[in-house]
C-alpha cells in the first residue's frame, strides 16, 4: 500500500505540472501568458458582444446583456455600437469592466476605422487597477490608474499613472514610452493590434507592468511579442502637478510616489478623439493572474528602437489626418473587419 501511495503521488506530480506548463487559452481561442491563481478562474471576463445588436450611451448605461460593463464619456454623444462579436466606439468612451482586479492579464485586438481629431493623448488605451469609475461620485480620489496605450500618430508603446481624477482635472506621471519600429508612422486605418495588458505586484511592494502586441490577428491563439515593461517602484514615477490635499483622507488614494497597490473595482477600455473619431474593439477579455507565478517569470527586455517587432502583414501605410469612416471601412473591407466596417456604413 505504501508502494501504491508513493506511486500516485508521483503520478498525480506529474500530471498536475504537465496541465501548468500546457498552453491555455481564453474564450476566444487567444493564448493566456500568464498561469490562473490557485482558486481558479472564477470572476474573470470575457465580452458578450455576439449576442445582440445595441447601443450604449454616455449616461452612465449598463450593457442590457452584460451587467458587469457600463460606459462612460468625457464628450456628449459619445457611445458604443455593439454588434457582430465587436464594439465600435465613437467619439471618447470609456467601458468599465466591474470586478476585484487586482493581478490582471486585459486582452483586447483595437482597429482604428477614422481618425476624426486626433489629440496629443490619441490611442488604444487600456487602463487596470483603479476605481476611476466612480471618479463622478467620489472626488476621484480614488481614480488610481496604471495605463497602457499605442498613440495613434507615433505608434509608441506608453505607460502612464493616473494619481487622481477630479471634475475640474487629472493629476498624471509622466508617459512612459518606447518605440515600435513597425508603427513608426502610427497606426494605420484597418490594421488590427492584439494588445495584452499585464499588471501584477512584485514583492509585495513594486508592480510590474508589461504591453504585449499580435500583429497576427489572433492566429493560433496570436503571435505575442513583449511590446514595453516597466516596474514601477515606490518613489520612482512622480506626478507632474499638485494632489489635491483633501484627497490624503481617501484610503484608496494614492499619494506622490507610491505604487497602486491592492484590489481595484475596474479595468477599462478607451479612445479619445471627437464625435467622428470610430475605434472597433473585438475579443476582450480580463482575467486574474497569479503573482506568484508571473513574478517568478523573468520578464523579457523591453525591446529597443532596433528591434523589430514584426507584424505578419505590414501596415498598409502612415497616418494621415482626417480620413473619414468611409475611407476606413474601404481599406478595413479587404481584411477580417470588413463585414463589421460595412455595417457601420449601411446598418445605422
Amino acid at each position: 500500500m505504501a508502494r501504491l501511495a508513493t506511486l500516485l503521488t508521483i503520478v498525480a506530480a506529474v500530471t498536475l505540472g504537465s496541465a501548468e506548463d500546457s498552453p491555455t487559452y481564453d474564450a476566444f481561442g487567444i493564448l493566456n501568458l500568464f498561469g490562473s491563481p490557485p482558486r481558479g478562474t472564477g470572476g474573470d471576463w470575457a465580452n458578450t458582444w455576439d449576442q445582440g445588436q445595441r447601443t450604449i450611451f454616455n449616461t452612465p448605461t449598463h450593457d442590457p446583456y452584460d451587467n458587469r460593463t457600463f460606459m462612460k464619456g468625457s464628450s456628449s454623444g459619445a457611445d458604443v455600437v455593439i454588434q457582430q462579436g465587436a464594439a465600435l466606439f465613437e467619439g471618447s468612451p470609456r467601458l468599465y469592466i466591474e470586478g476585484r482586479w487586482e493581478d490582471v492579464e486585459m486582452t483586447g485586438y483595437g482597429t482604428y476605422l477614422a481618425y476624426g481629431e486626433i489629440k496629443s493623448y490619441s490611442g488604444l488605451t487600456m487602463a487596470a487597477r483603479t476605481n476611476h469609475g466612480d471618479y463622478d461620485v467620489d472626488g476621484g480620489c480614488a481614480a488610481a490608474t496604471y495605463y497602457a496605450k499605442i498613440y495613434t500618430t507615433t505608434g509608441e508603446a506608453s505607460f502612464q499613472k493616473e494619481y487622481q481624477h477630479g471634475m475640474d482635472g487629472a493629476v498624471y506621471s509622466a508617459s512612459d514610452r518606447v518605440d515600435v519600429p513597425v508603427l513608426a508612422s502610427g497606426i494605420p486605418l484597418g490594421l488590427e493590434i492584439g494588445m495584452k495588458f499585464v499588471v501584477y505586484t512584485v514583492d509585495d511592494a513594486d508592480v510590474q507592468l508589461e504591453l504585449w502586441l499580435d500583429f497576427a490577428g489572433g492566429t493560433e491563439g496570436g503571435d505575442w511579442q513583449l511590446a514595453h515593461s516597466k516596474r514601477d517602484t515606490y518613489g520612482s514615477w512622480l506626478a507632474q502637478s499638485e494632489i489635491p490635499p483633501e484627497c490624503g483622507d481617501d484610503p484608496l488614494h494614492v499619494e506622490q510616489g507610491e505604487t497602486i497597490l491592492g484590489a481595484r473595482d475596474y479595468c477599462f477600455l478607451r479612445t479619445d478623439g471627437n464625435l467622428d473619431t470610430q475605434v472597433m474593439w473585438s475579443r476582450a477579455s480580463v482575467r486574474r493572474v497569479s503573482a506568484e507565478r508571473a513574478a517568478s517569470m523573468a520578464p523579457t527586455p523591453t525591446p529597443t528602437s532596433t528591434q523589430a517587432l514584426a507584424p505578419t502583414t505590414a501596415p498598409p501605410g502612415p497616418v494621415a489626418p482626417g480620413p473619414t469612416l468611409v475611407d476606413g471601412a474601404r481599406q478595413a473591407a479587404t481584411g477580417a473587419v470588413g463585414m463589421w466596417a460595412v455595417w457601420v456604413l449601411v446598418g445605422q
